[in-house]
């Protein structure tokens, strides 16, 4: 027989992360625009972005495609942004491989 504490669910062992229709919801939510799934791809493959060990994609790695996302409504460029955002780009790299190294090591 199931008690109640045998069905209670460990959050703490779920993986926190999003997945590419959630990015995708997100980004909408924040800047208003809807981005396509061919972009977002694009995007992520410009930034070097991958999953985390998970399969999902993490926070700093959200905030960054959503300043792109703001980024590129401005019209502005990618390229720009890659060199301006270089730092956080690196850094949310760096969390979805679950690596805690700071920058220095990466210039």
């Amino acid at each position: 027989m199931l008690v109640a504490a045998d069905v209670i669910m460990n959050f703490e062992n779920f993986p926190t992360g999003f997945a590419p229709a959630e990015l995708i919801m997100n980004i909408r939510l924040r800047t208003g625009r809807r981005v396509p799934h061919s972009t977002l791809r694009y995007w992520r493959s410009c930034l070097y972005f991958e999953t985390s060990q998970s399969g999902l994609y993490t926070k700093k790695q959200l905030e960054v495609l959503v300043a792109l996302a703001l980024w590129l409504q401005r019209g502005s460029k990618i390229g720009p942004f890659i060199t301006q955002f270089k730092p956080q780009i690196i850094e949310a790299i760096q969390d979805a491989k679950g690596n805690t190294r700071s920058q220095e090591c990466c210039r």
